[in-house]
């Protein structure tokens, strides 16, 4: 449970050439902040996360993905001979089924040609994937495919889904998978009349999907997967929350749209106990130990991206530099300040070594 709701404010006025931060009213905490009913629901979908999965994530390393795959290979070849496997043509669903596929394609010896565009109609074709929610991007990849022989292949999906594309999809043969999701769902709504009230609703607002259940978490050194929730105020679907620090993940590290510097030495990084919300131009992190969400916005939330990608304040002084219009020695003397601050309420942590 969240147990109490703590609103950075950072009294910050900017904008291209302008940068300026009153020092001593930098941080201000306002207990008696009035949360806005779209800010609501989305503590709400926090807080139902860390409910249901207890704050949990399973996290596959590159090694546990080459052991997943070989399993996956297992699998395939229990039911296709590696001369049956000549005759496939393989697919990868961008972006996290290119690295899988590139594994399977070592434990499976296929040849090059076997991923250049096919001309044939008829030719049986294996789609692959790192994992598979809800089959949205399996019914696409669908559309755009002739063959009336398909395989379906991914490190980890449920049961049910699985069940559900081999019923609606005459052209899919086998869906394989290294390894089945659970659905927390049924624990979630132990009512039959909320269950299937809750499905109908999901259904009804996530068109397009083979099934829809609340599955295990399960993150990638090279990716996390969305989980996106509805939010009833804005009417929208909007991006979940991010349990994978940055320096664990490549896309969490690559979504502030900012170039590594690879040459500087990175001391800071992102704590594992903290979960990364971001909804529009702001950032919410809730540190899971503390139990306390900060709110980042402007300048505040620049700063902090800068500081996640570059991993140190002395990579981040000339970036910031170039975007604002600040003496190097204020802009030091703020990033130090702002950094001790980050350290003491556990936001940043010293990199492990």
């Amino acid at each position: 449970m969240i147990k109490s709701y703590v609103l950075i404010l950072f009294d910050i006025i900017s904008n291209r050439k302008n940068y300026n931060i009153n020092s001593e009213e930098f941080y201000i905490f306002k207990k008696d902040y009035k949360i806005p009913p779209e800010d609501t629901e989305r503590l709400k979908n926090l807080s139902r996360s860390l409910e249901s999965y207890r704050g949990n994530l399973k996290f596959v390393d590159y090694k546990n993905a080459e052991e997943a795959c070989e399993k996956l290979a297992s699998k395939i070849l229990a039911v296709y001979s590696p001369k049956e496997l000549e005759s496939f043509y393989f697919m990868a669903i961008p972006r996290g089924g290119l690295i899988v596929l590139g594994m399977l394609s070592y434990l499976l010896n296929l040849k090059q040609s076997q991923f250049e565009t096919s001309d044939q109609p008829d030719q049986p074709v294996m789609i692959v994937d790192d994992i598979a929610l809800t089959g949205k991007r399996i019914s696409k990849i669908l559309s755009n495919t002739q063959s009336s022989h398909v395989v379906i292949a991914n490190l980890y999906s449920h049961p049910d889904l699985r069940k559900s594309i081999l019923e609606k999809e005459p052209r899919v043969k086998y869906c394989f998978s290294a390894h089945d999701l659970k659905d927390q769902a049924r624990g979630n709504y132990p009512d039959t009349n909320d269950y299937y009230s809750w499905r109908k609703k999901m259904n009804k607002r996530m068109g397009g999907r083979y099934w829809i259940g609340q599955v295990d978490l399960v993150g990638f050194a090279w990716s996390e997967p969305d989980y996106p929730f509805w939010n009833p105020v804005t009417d929208k679907l909007e991006d979940g929350w991010r349990s994978l620090p940055p320096h664990k993940c490549l896309k969490n590290r690559s979504i502030f749209g900012i170039l590594p510097d690879e040459s500087a030495t990175k001391d800071l990084q992102l704590s594992s106990a903290v979960i990364m919300g971001c909804f529009h131009d702001e950032i919410w992190l809730f540190q899971k130990d503390t139990q306390q969400i900060y709110s980042l916005t402007g300048v505040a939330a620049e700063i902090w991206r800068v500081l996640v990608s570059y991993g140190n304040i002395e990579s981040s002084i000339p970036y910031l530099m170039d975007k604002y219009d600040v003496e190097e020695s204020i802009l030091r003397l703020d990033l130090e300040s702002y950094v001790d601050d980050l350290l003491e309420i556990k936001i940043f942590k010293k990199r492990d070594s």
